[in-house]
């Protein structure tokens, strides 16, 4: 029924969103023989989702009710914050702590339901160094952090990819938390090794279920996630005008998955490699050629196939360094590639995609100025990135 109901309706649909962000941030600072930073944060934001489906084509057909909806979300964020830094000898410290109050709610004009939440958090961070000598240092740091659902997944309404495979979004979703604890030690200002360890609780993934043949993709606080990992950096200058960037990460990960009525631990050893080599030449002439690649890695609760992608960049300086000509090959080889296996307990799905990666850019520039300058550009530091992020995911 679902099926016929899908392949035999034409839809058309319309939507309006609508987000307002207000962020205000006071800090104040008191430096003697340390550092305290206090502040306050203030967000609020409106959404307002209206799609509409028709049972036939153009607006003149009747309205499918069952599938139209307009759904209203507004949530207030309030937020203190406090930390203190100090350095003696060879140590540095800093502490901090962010107390945050979230109330949320969303409505469904269409079908009269409402959704409710408010929550007290706290978010507590530890950093602690010790500089052993000039060229050597040992940091320890942890930290609790906060990850919210994007207004995108929100939203409950249906999209229609074809007539057997339907994306929504799910009001219930909560946010998730991250324990972040990781130990790094700086051997002669260029090698660092780091090991760390990670604790998701209610992590927000990507799920599939179906109603027969019609493949349903949302989401949900579905897994806890733990993982331990060990990463390098090892910049390596084999010859005067040869120098080898490279980052490994080994990681451990095990998922407790808790999908309904299909409970089940996965575990994965993944590896990630990316490799920097940079040519510099003394007529001017640069080449850097970097590769990557990672395998058994999961994606959000599923298996993540084996990818990797090759670039390659060359310039050219003339001129007295005035100017510079650019040549990009982004991976020229097509190697960029993304997939992944779904195995739930009614059906499994082998998903490849071959991304649109592949291109030529080419620049050129010329110096004007009569030396070279230094241009100071005034960092700021935006207080409402996180709300940002969530339009745009």
């Amino acid at each position: 029924h679902h099926c016929c109901r899908l392949s035999c309706t034409i839809v058309a649909n319309y939507c309006v969103l609508l987000i307002a962000i207000f962020s205000a941030v006071l800090f104040t600072d008191y430096t003697n023989s340390l550092t305290l930073n206090l502040g306050a944060k203030y967000n609020t934001s409106d959404t307002d989702n209206d799609i509409t489906y028709f049972s036939g084509p153009g607006v003149d057909t009747p309205i499918d009710n069952l599938r139209s909806n307009r759904y209203k979300y507004d949530e207030r964020i309030f937020a203190f914050y406090g930390s203190f830094a100090k350095d003696w000898n060879k140590w540095g410290l800093k502490m901090g702590i962010r107390v945050e109050n979230t109330n949320y709610n969303g409505n469904s004009v269409t079908t009269s339901e409402d959704i409710s939440f408010d929550r007290w958090s706290i978010f507590p961070s530890f950093f602690l160094q010790n500089k052993i000598n000039e060229s050597n240092s040992l940091t320890l740091s942890y930290s609790r952090s906060i990850s919210r659902p994007s207004y995108k997944l929100l939203n409950s309404f249906e999209n229609i990819q074809n007539p057997f495979y339907i994306e929504t979004g799910n009001p219930f979703l909560l946010p998730y938390f991250t324990h972040k604890a990781e130990l790094s030690y700086l051997l002669n200002s260029k090698y660092n090794f780091t090991i760390g360890y990670n604790r998701t609780t209610n992590g927000i993934n990507n799920v599939y279920s179906n109603e027969g043949p019609v493949i349903i993709s949302s989401y949900a606080n579905v897994n806890d996630n733990d993982n331990m990992f060990l990463s390098t950096g090892l910049p390596v200058k084999f010859l005067k005008w040869w120098e080898v960037n490279t980052m490994l990460t080994l990681r451990y990960t095990r998922l407790n998955v808790k999908v309904p009525n299909f409970f089940r631990v996965k575990e994965k050893f993944s590896q990630d490699i990316w490799i920097s080599n940079k040519f510099r030449f003394d007529n001017g002439f640069f080449v850097e050629i970097s590769a990557r690649y990672g395998r058994n890695q999961f994606l959000g609760i599923y298996d993540w196939k084996p990818q990797g992608n090759i670039d390659l960049n060359f310039k050219k300086s003339l001129l007295d360094d005035k100017l510079s000509m650019t040549l990009v090959f982004s991976d020229p080889f097509n190697l960029r590639k993304i997939g992944w296996k779904v195995d739930e307990l009614e059906f499994s799905r082998d998903v490849n995609y071959s991304l649109p990666t592949r291109f030529v850019s080419f620049g050129m520039s010329y110096n004007f100025s009569s030396g070279k300058k230094k241009v100071n550009k005034e960092n700021i530091n935006r207080q409402d990135q996180d709300e940002r992020g969530r339009l745009n995911n």
